[in-house]
């Protein structure tokens, strides 16, 4: 938390362009992340054949028992090397979900869950999201006001924040002033701020949403009141001249 005094007189991808057939799991960058696949019954897998794949990438085979990490088998992609294996106890129930490690940005994609003797496959959008960096400020608080404007900068999400918020502290949300600003840099990565004004002291909290994740990243900023007395010791150093027009018992 950040606290910036605030003077006063008196005592801030669409998923309609997804297949129907696929489905999403979004993670943090740096979390496990579950890629699910499973078969409508609970059958026992352990003595059956499956490919994890991501495009012609190989991440992940088992062959009744054998696969990359027991040194079953060869050929799985660098990119995934000791960062797959199996869910615990799923083969057993019909689960051929694995954990990928770790994920990073580049993690991101479609994943195909083929089962070539039963001509099954499954499809997984993964979403890597990275979260943005959260920089709050004052932008703008005149002396003597009652007034300061709170902007907040978000930088570096990926995908795309769905929105960006200024709450107090009670949890109401503050009406912004005009649309948020956005961008986005030759990755990928948004940007996207907004600005509120306040006229009270107290806890302000900026909200941005992520598709897919939850909680929230947030921080917070709080404003301090500064009695009249203050502000004219202020001005005093400051501004003499606006000082002098301010009568001391305002």
């Amino acid at each position: 938390m950040c606290a910036v005094p605030l003077l006063f007189t008196w005592v801030v991808l669409t998923w309609a362009d997804i297949p129907a057939d696929i489905r999403t799991v979004s993670t943090r960058e740096g979390e496990d992340a579950i890629l699910p696949c499973g078969l409508d019954s609970p059958v026992n897998l352990e003595q059956e054949v499956f490919d994890w794949k991501r495009d012609e990438q190989e991440v992940f085979f088992y062959d009744m028992g054998k696969h990359y990490n027991n040194n079953g088998r060869g050929g799985q992609d660098p990119q995934f090397v000791g960062r797959v294996r199996l869910l615990p106890g799923g083969l057993r129930t019909g689960n051929a979900s694995v954990i990928l490690s770790d994920p990073t940005e580049e993690d991101s994609g479609v994943y195909k869950c083929i089962f070539p003797h039963l001509g099954l496959t499954r499809r997984i959008r993964l979403i890597v999201v990275v979260e943005p960096r959260l920089r709050l400020e004052i932008k703008e608080a005149p002396l003597s006001s009652g007034w300061a404007r709170l902007c907040c900068v978000s930088r570096g999400g990926q995908p795309q924040p769905r929105g960006l918020e200024w709450q107090t502290q009670d949890g109401n949300v503050i009406p912004a002033e005009g649309a948020p600003t956005a961008a986005a840099d030759v990755k990928g990565h948004h940007s996207i701020s907004q600005c509120v004004k306040v006229t009270e002291p107290g806890i302000y909290t900026c909200l941005v949403r992520q598709e897919g994740v939850h909680p929230a990243v947030r921080d917070t900023i709080q404003v301090f009141a500064l009695s009249a007395a203050q502000v004219l010791r202020m001005l005093a150093g400051r501004h003499p001249a606006e000082a002098d027009r301010i009568s001391p018992g305002c």
